[in-house]
């Protein structure tokens, strides 16, 4: 199986290759890897001190890790910090510089590729986000005794560390000093491997968005272009979303107004079609009042503009990759995403709705439905939107945990 796991490795590494001349994020996955170690080496030849290397795969995971920056910074702002992506969005949309001291793409995962990496940095401490798990790299960090921590992790028994063919990638799993789980059901799988060093803490995302919400959140010409209608804000949508999506636009725009923000800014065109719509980076004083609908054409701004909504949709769910709910639920909105059997794996988003603060829909009428009941119903919708902002509010607290245990090892 190890045999199996390099091979996927280097397949990927040459299919991304292959197709790099016709795709532009495979351009960038290669291009940006391309003298990867001397960039690395010239950072830290001259390195001396503490230091924490903290990796995640792209910005949803840098979300998790956010609020652990924060703390890092507070309270032991001697230790340097060496943040890694795996993918080029994640790296190109990073804005919080300050929190960093160095920030650099993984190289890809090998014997070799590890050990000079670890050779070069020399960090003191890693910790891994969510699921983000290399075997070379977690097998290296073991040889050289340097602790690990996982931070907001989720297991399900699907996942390769449980299955009968996995048992190698089981054994670099147990090289992790510390789990720190999302959910009971997590300890239940590790337990089942006779692994016990974790901790259920929950999710350091519940005090990335409460930290946001908390924080200035204004975003020019919002509340110009909100003036005194509703709005609903389309976040994180593709354009698989927008097929349910674009009817509930057509049949609500003259009595809301809304945001949409697409999941990707490559390619506007599905968008820019809509009429009365203009985009973000074209907004101002003069134009605002009169759009229905305003395109975000940038990257960062989504989570604050959610401060803005009435009701939120979060995309993703109809291609297995729903977004972020709690970011709109932190601001105490109905939160709307696509019914889909992949949701299970969000184990935040089927919770939001069980507690009632969130509301799945199959088609563009069933959507049209509940947000009838829901604008019609002013003591329905106060309900709701108590019960969206409690759930968040209730579960903040994980990174604290977190930081407990880095200040035991660092």
């Amino acid at each position: 199986m190890l045999l199996l796991y390099r091979t996927s490795v280097w397949l990927y590494a040459l299919i991304v290759r292959l197709i790099s001349p016709f795709h532009g994020r495979a351009r960038q996955f290669i291009g940006h890897r391309r003298g990867i170690f001397e960039r690395l080496e010239s950072d830290f030849k001259n390195h001396e001190g503490k230091l924490i290397w903290i990796h995640c795969a792209s910005l949803g995971e840098y979300e998790q890790a956010r609020p652990i920056l924060s703390q890092l910074q507070e309270r032991r702002p001697t230790v340097k910090v060496l943040l890694t992506f795996f993918s080029p969005s994640g790296l190109l949309a990073f804005k919080d510089h300050e929190l960093v001291d160095f920030l650099h793409y993984l190289p890809l995962d090998s014997r070799r590729n590890a050990s000079r990496f670890l050779e070069t940095v020399r960090p003191g401490l890693a910790i891994f986000i969510k699921y983000e798990l290399w075997y070379y790299y977690l097998m290296t960090l073991k040889a050289k005794e340097i602790p690990l921590l996982l931070v907001s992790g989720i297991f399900r028994p699907s996942q390769i560390f449980f299955h009968p063919m996995g048992k190698f990638y089981l054994r670099a799993l147990s090289t992790v000093n510390h789990f720190f789980l999302q959910d009971d059901y997590s300890a239940v799988l590790l337990r089942s491997r006779r692994i016990r060093a974790y901790t259920v803490a929950g999710d350091t995302r519940f005090d990335r968005v409460l930290e946001v919400a908390n924080g200035v959140r204004e975003v020019a010409f919002i509340d110009v272009f909100k003036g005194d209608e509703k709005l609903i804000v389309l976040g994180s949508v593709w354009p698989s979303d927008m097929g349910h999506l674009l009817p509930i636009l057509e049949a609500n725009v003259a009595d809301f107004k809304f945001i949409i923000a697409p999941h990707q800014i490559d390619d506007l065109g599905l968008y820019e079609k809509i009429p009365t719509s203009v985009k973000y980076s074209e907004l101002n004083e003069e134009n605002a009042p009169t759009a229905r609908v305003v395109i975000v054409d940038n990257y960062g701004s989504l989570s604050k503009l959610y401060g803005y909504a009435d009701f939120a949709i979060v995309g993703g769910a109809f291609r297995g990759a729903l977004h972020n709910v709690l970011e709109p639920a932190v601001y105490g909105i109905p939160v709307f995403f696509g019914a889909d059997a992949s949701n299970e794996k969000f184990v935040e988003a089927m919770e939001l709705v069980k507690y009632g603060g969130g509301f799945t829909f199959s088609s563009a009428t069933d959507l049209q439905s509940k947000l009838d009941e829901m604008n019609e119903d002013p003591e329905l919708y106060q309900e709701v939107c108590g019960k969206s902002r409690a759930y968040v509010t209730g579960r903040t607290g994980a990174s604290g945990h977190v930081m407990k245990k880095i200040e035991e090892l660092i």
